[in-house]
């Protein structure tokens, strides 16, 4: 859309996507709440509401977990034009379709994780996630200041495939105990998600470092601190 229409064609395109959606919600979804249990809420019971989420150990170690996850790949994103198109001399079109190709990486990662959460247990498969993404984070900081494609690829795909498997994961982990409170759990890890990748695709602008391991510092550190509190989780 970038090369054939200008990069405002993405903006409409999104744009007429959330109008679509819209429209499908309003006319075949609408409140799925029966009425017998919906509530008047005020400002300071949605407050009220959020905070007890956010002190409940149950929901914010893992949720910071995802998002810290999450923001690793947003850093990806956001560095993506200075490694792939300044640094490898690919245009926005090759960059793009370079994308589009490891999205596989991760519908075959979200395909697995289940099967192997039913045999090994979804905790279990979430940490080797984690891990896997550290794993690459590492492989940027250690390889080359410039490197090929090849290095930098196979870095995707091993950050790709841990996230993957410990995205779907651990939100589910997340949101297990909330049944009742569904909504407002989605919605709280959503902002927690969005506010983690503000941070870091920040710090990857910012950072005077080469793109490749300003990507590979922010990656590692995310994924580790992402680790030890999801290994918080756990002893809860």
């Amino acid at each position: 859309m970038t090369t054939a229409l200008g990069w405002r064609a993405i903006f409409v395109m999104v744009g007429a996507a959330a109008v679509l959606i819209a429209g499908f919600y309003a006319r075949g979804l609408g409140e799925t709440l029966p009425p017998g249990r919906r509530t008047a809420l005020s400002a300071a019971s949605v407050v009220s509401a959020y905070g007890r989420l956010l002190r409940d150990g149950r929901f914010i170690l893992p949720a910071a977990s995802v998002s810290l996850l999450m923001s690793g790949l947003f850093a990806s994103f956001a560095a993506a034009p200075a490694i792939l198109m300044s640094g490898m001399g690919l245009s926005s079109l090759q960059a793009g379709l370079y994308f589009a190709a490891t999205v596989f990486v991760v519908f075959a990662a979200g395909l697995a994780a289940p099967r192997l959460a039913h045999r090994f247990g979804s905790r279990t498969i979430t940490t080797l996630g984690l891990a896997t993404a550290l794993l690459a984070g590492a492989l940027l900081l250690i390889g080359p200041k410039n490197p090929g494609l090849g290095w930098y690829s196979l870095s995707m795909v091993i950050f790709l495939w841990g996230m993957g498997l410990a995205n779907p994961l651990g939100t589910a982990i997340t949101m297990s105990p909330f049944g009742k409170e569904a909504g407002l759990a989605s919605a709280l890890l959503g902002f927690l998600t969005m506010g983690a990748a503000a941070i870091t695709t920040w710090l990857g602008s910012v950072l005077e470092y080469p793109p490749v391991l300003t990507l590979g510092a922010i990656q590692a550190t995310v994924c580790a601190v992402a680790l030890v509190t999801f290994f918080s989780s756990r002893r809860g």
